[in-house]
């Protein structure tokens, strides 16, 4: 399909980056589906070229050419004829952050690998791992995808419920939508299985961040830090739904903190069709199982909104008070 970018050879941006002229040269989009966003006939999808393309050529300075070849290639062609949205999404929010760190902490961190190879016969890998003012960071990035229609009438409860409250609450009118905890649960696991045994060693500087690019548009974001924290399943406590094959509680040591981040609607248009990760909300929820990190590291590498930890009225919450709480349940 590179035929269908070659109307860009000449463009008076495109043009004049290297990145994407050497894609043209060397057919990388040849297996590119007819209905990849990049292929559409749009302003956005021409506005989204450029942006992209641009994050692309700083990465190649760093990564260098071959690496960044193989991921146009493959990885951003999204399922190449079984092409994906979710996944040409999920490699976009790699890029932007990866980007972000390229272009506006380049002067401040070293040692910069790409899917660095962290553990001894494991082919999984985090999306990058850097040196910054004495300990290295450790970074993996996810995308879920959200398909529950909610409106305004429906009940959003912010956790997760033990199963047999769960079959209550599909009784009741409006059926309440809960977040997708499950995911959450896959994307902590893969995590911890891709980060440094260093990540969890407390003589160590190694640190772990599980990024996570919230795209949903719900009432589930503003409080996520009810997932992690409520005395009834909360992910980073005692009673956390996440047991490991013993039946304990898994507490993900490799892992200090989770970031969310949704994108603020601008001018430009939504996360698919501009990237960057400045124009978000962001917050950072800290795991009390993993070891400390500074918070004055965690605003400069991430510029959270907020960080998020343990409430006093998370201690007292039960599962049963869903119906009078507000701070768990959203009419």
């Amino acid at each position: 399909m590179s035929n269908r970018f070659e109307k860009y050879r000449n463009d008076l941006i495109l043009s004049k980056n290297s990145t994407f002229i050497r894609a043209l040269d060397k057919n990388l989009f040849k297996d590119y589906n007819n209905n990849h966003i990049l292929l559409q006939e749009s302003t956005e999808s021409y506005n989204l070229l450029i942006n992209l393309f641009m994050r692309l050529d700083k990465i190649s300075t760093e990564f260098g050419e071959k690496t960044i070849d193989k991921l146009i290639e493959d990885k951003l062609a999204a399922g190449k004829y079984r092409y994906n949205p979710d996944t040409f999404r999920q490699v976009i929010s790699e890029i932007d952050l990866i980007g972000y760190y390229l272009r506006f902490f380049i002067n401040f961190i070293s040692n910069v690998i790409y899917e660095p190879r962290l553990n001894i016969g494991s082919k999984k890998n985090p999306e990058i791992m850097f040196d910054y003012k004495g300990s290295t960071f450790e970074i993996e990035v996810k995308s879920p995808t959200f398909t529950e229609q909610i409106i305004d009438e429906d009940l959003v409860v912010n956790y997760k419920v033990s199963d047999e409250r769960y079959r209550q609450l599909q009784k009741i009118k409006p059926r309440p939508h809960f977040p997708p905890f499950y995911k959450i649960k896959e994307y902590l696991e893969s995590a911890q299985s891709k980060f440094s045994q260093k990540a969890a060693d407390h003589l160590s500087n190694h640190y772990g961040f599980l990024a996570i690019n919230w795209e949903d548009k719900n009432a589930w974001f503003e409080n996520i830090d009810a997932m992690f924290f409520n005395n009834v399943t909360g992910i980073f406590t005692n009673n956390s739904f996440i047991k490991d094959r013993n039946g304990k509680v898994e507490k993900f040591d490799r892992i200090c903190g989770v970031l969310f981040y949704r994108r603020i609607p601008t001018e430009f248009g939504n996360s698919n069709k501009f990237i960057d990760y400045r124009l978000s909300e962001r917050y950072f929820i800290k795991n009390p199982f993993a070891k400390e990190i500074d918070d004055k590291l965690i605003h400069q590498l991430l510029i959270p909104n907020k960080v998020l930890k343990p409430k006093k009225e998370y201690d007292e919450i039960t599962e049963y008070d869903l119906e009078s709480n507000p701070i768990f349940l959203y009419p």
